[in-house]
């Protein structure tokens, strides 16, 4: 029985190919998230700042610190 060394090398780097090129490829798609609208309620306001009808929300943000003050 004779055993044939560089035969099982190519064979390895194929198989490590493979696995590399999965690899590759369920982690960019893994970090794909779907894209979803949000539905974002707009608060009470009072008359002198509330926008006219029609107008919506379009982005939520959220902050650690801080305030917002209007004038």
């Amino acid at each position: 029985m004779t055993y044939n060394f560089y035969q099982q090398i190519e064979k390895t780097a194929r198989v490590r190919s493979l696995y590399v090129a999965a690899l590759v490829l369920a982690c960019a798609f893994g970090t794909v998230t779907n894209a979803a609208a949000q539905r974002i309620n707009s608060p009470t306001t009072p008359a002198l700042i509330t926008p006219p009808a029609g107008n919506v929300a379009f982005l939520l943000g959220h902050a650690l610190v801080g305030t917002q003050g209007y004038v």
